[in-house]
């Protein structure tokens, strides 16, 4: 599974990254959730704004989570271990992935129960992060322990978690223009009703993406 960090603010994660992000889940078939990190940083204004866009994502079908990470690491580890978060990495190879600063590490740090991952400040002058974590590497949960015999970790009754470094910027790879719609899934479910099977929804006529997006059922981000 892979699990997305983003942050509204401190620093923004763009829903153009979040986007890309999942199309590309969709590609290749990992399932994904979205989780908002730093909630506690958050204006009254920006909550509305948080409470709109984990609505936009659940009704997508993306499982979406509101933390604050640095909260979580400062609570007791049988505190941790039991929120609804943990459950996210139960039973499950994770990857974290995120734009730089937005709390992976210390999230990281706070499931683990222990400072394993470096973490950075912001950077005052551009509000984003600055790379702590400079190579991916996984970290066991629940006691998983290589085989004897082999030296791949046994995952069953297992939970592991990848962490990676930050990025900056997010690009759809090795995908063809006319098959991007088809990686958003209400993109895709809408677009059957197009005049033309080869639509790329910029305009063509008939479309019903694009009317679908003047009628509200598709957001403008997406």
């Amino acid at each position: 599974m892979a699990a997305l960090i983003v942050t509204l603010r401190h620093p923004e994660t763009s829903t153009t990254f979040i986007d890309r992000f999942l199309a590309t889940c969709e590609a290749y078939r990992v399932p994904a959730c979205v989780i908002f990190n730093k909630v506690d940083l958050l204006t009254e204004e920006e909550l509305q704004e948080l409470s709109t866009l984990r609505q936009l994502y659940e009704s997508l079908g993306y499982p979406t989570y509101a933390i604050s990470a640095l909260s979580l690491a400062s609570s007791p580890p049988h505190t941790t271990t039991s929120s609804p978060i943990s459950s996210i990495f139960d039973g499950k190879v994770t990857l974290l992935s995120g734009n730089s600063g937005v709390g992976k590490s210390t999230l990281l740090n706070a499931i683990l129960g222990k400072d394993i991952a470096r973490t950075g400040a912001i950077s005052s002058a551009h509000h984003k992060g600055m790379h702590t974590t400079t190579f991916s590497e996984m970290y066991p949960l629940h006691n998983a322990t290589p085989s004897l015999h082999n030296a791949t970790p046994q995952l069953h009754h297992s939970s592991w978690i990848i962490d990676t470094p930050g990025i900056k910027g997010f690009g759809l790879l090795d995908m063809e223009k006319e098959e991007v719609s088809h990686y958003f899934r209400e993109i895709f479910e809408i677009g059957r009703n197009c005049r033309y099977s080869n639509c790329l929804h910029t305009g063509e006529p008939g479309c019903a993406v694009y009317q679908a997006v003047v009628d509200g059922r598709i957001a403008l981000s997406r």
